[in-house]
């Protein structure tokens, strides 16, 4: 094999390196995009599971006002996250 084609050669592997390279980098960004909707998602159970210990606390303690608002909050949430 020449120098011309061992050149040649080392060009194509090069390019067939970066194009690999890209591929993951394309996926290492998809992936950071997933996680951080997860997170969001968990973030937002998160926050209607608290709510919901506040329903109940407040339903104990017969603040049945407090209690209709906290309902309203946590059907609204469930609103948003289901759309």
């Amino acid at each position: 094999m020449n120098i011309n084609e061992k050149m040649k050669n080392i060009g194509e592997n090069y390019s067939k390196a970066n194009k690999a390279d890209e591929k993951v980098s394309e996926k290492e960004s998809a992936g950071s995009k997933n996680n951080s909707e997860n997170n969001k998602e968990s973030n937002k159970q998160e926050k209607i599971q608290e709510l919901n210990k506040e329903l109940n606390k407040a339903i104990e303690e017969e603040r049945y006002e407090d209690a209709a608002k906290i309902r309203d909050k946590i059907k609204s949430r469930l609103k948003m996250k289901n759309n």
